[in-house]
């Protein structure tokens, strides 16, 4: 009998969560938010926390856990939270589980047929690709980047989080695996509502990848208030440009 859990990475960007909870809670087992109120660059914040208060009230989250990170570098911290997370899952009997951020969304229906090829082969980790999202659910970066980020991997023998993946992906969700399930673009797809944010300097100052482009933070905030439609962004290089699309999770920011 399987048991899928999912840690979600809570700071902030809680004004995503609850959308993106919906789209998992119907195949989830288990769903433990693993919360900050201080990020791993030293701010404090408790938006993200009185969020997830009000989900675990409503049954859509089933544990949170209150960590603080400190010493050591931001990837380090986020690593580290990640393990906690896999942790929790672990200790609450899932034998299947997935790490998941507040602004990552998904095809409930994907999702669930995703996850019931992955429970019925003999495959222990898998990924699948991204789409990126940037200022209003209705910008899209296109082409969409060549990048992984990481999905359901067994946990009935290792939770361990390691440096070596079979994909180019995020280096904070890398779980152990030795057969590995890369899914198509078609089979599903990971929404990233990465850059959709009330507060988009908050989300910048504190992200874990801020040494890529800590010295133009300014620059990169004036860049997101004035994107549209046709703009290129530097953050993406100069390959990809923003396009307008549906509003597919109907997000309301």
């Amino acid at each position: 009998m399987h048991k899928l859990g999912i840690a979600y990475n809570v700071f902030d960007g809680e004004e995503l969560l609850d959308g993106s909870i919906m789209c998992v809670r119907p195949i989830a087992d288990y769903i433990v938010a693993v919360v900050q109120t201080t990020s791993n660059h030293g701010q404090f914040y408790t938006g993200g926390y009185s969020e997830c208060l009000r989900l675990c009230e409503l049954g859509l989250i089933d544990e949170i856990a209150v960590v603080e990170t400190n010493g050591s570098i931001p990837i380090k911290k986020e690593k580290a939270k990640r393990q906690i997370g896999a942790d929790y899952c672990k200790k609450n009997g899932c034998t299947v589980m997935a790490h998941m951020d507040c602004d990552e969304y998904y095809h409930t229906d994907q999702y669930q047929t995703c996850y019931e090829r992955f429970i019925a082969s003999d495959f222990d980790g898998s990924a699948c690709k991204m789409q990126t999202y940037y200022k209003r659910p209705t910008l899209k970066l296109w082409p969409p980047e060549e990048y992984y980020v990481p999905l359901f991997h067994r946990i009935d023998k290792s939770h361990a989080m390691i440096d070596h993946y079979p994909v180019y992906s995020d280096p904070t969700r890398r779980m152990h695996t030795t057969k590995f399930l890369p899914f198509s673009r078609s089979e599903i797809e990971m929404h990233h509502f990465s850059f959709v944010r009330n507060n988009i300097r908050r989300k910048l100052e504190n992200s874990s990848a801020r040494q890529n482009f800590n010295s133009r933070l300014d620059d990169h905030v004036q860049q997101w208030f004035n994107a549209e439609e046709g703009c290129v962004l530097d953050y993406f290089g100069h390959e990809k440009r923003l396009i307008e699309c549906p509003n597919v999770f109907s997000i309301n920011l």
